[in-house]
C-alpha cells in the first residue's frame, strides 16, 4: 500500500471487525492512532471501545471512553465552545 495514513488503518481495522477478526482489528486501530490527529482519534478510539465490547472487555473498554471524553473537552476548549 502506497498511501499511509490514520483514516486507511481505520477503515482496515473496521473490516476486520465486522469480519470477525478482532485481534487484527485491534493492531489496525493501534496504528491509526500513531497517525491520528485530534480531528480523527476520537473515531479511531470510538472503533477500539466497539471491539472492546464485542470481546468483552470492559477494562478497555472504560479506558475507551476516558480517552474519547478527554478528546472531546480538548476540541471544545480550543474552539471555545462550552
Amino acid at each position: 500500500m502506497g498511501v499511509v495514513s490514520c483514516e486507511v488503518w481505520n477503515n482496515l481495522g473496521l473490516s476486520c471487525f465486522y469480519s470477525g477478526q478482532y485481534d487484527i482489528a485491534l493492531g489496525c486501530f493501534d496504528k491509526a492512532l500513531l497517525l491520528a490527529d485530534e480531528l480523527n482519534a476520537s473515531d479511531v478510539w470510538y472503533n477500539i471501545s466497539r471491539t472492546a465490547i464485542a470481546l468483552g472487555d470492559l477494562v478497555r473498554l472504560t479506558a475507551c471512553c476516558y480517552y474519547i471524553v478527554c478528546i472531546v473537552k480538548e476540541l471544545r476548549n480550543l474552539h471555545n465552545c462550552s
